[in-house]
């Protein structure tokens, strides 16, 4: 989990399991303790991510 704090708001990013959703919870845990939610989203890693990550891998071991 990590924390970071601007313009008066919180930003928690909370990185579960693999194939754990928790926004459910994350939402429900909010609003039983009266917390304002300004966004709450799933990030995922995309095709460039992953291009990126297997073309490293590749120039480290021709190297």
């Amino acid at each position: 989990m990590e924390l970071a704090a601007s313009d008066g708001w919180v930003k928690i990013s909370i990185r579960p399991k693999t194939g754990v959703d928790v926004r459910e919870d994350v939402f429900k845990l909010s609003t039983a303790n009266g917390w304002a939610l300004r966004e709450l989203h799933r990030d995922g890693a995309t095709l460039e991510d992953f291009f990126v990550k297997v073309t490293a891998k590749t120039q480290y071991a021709e190297a």
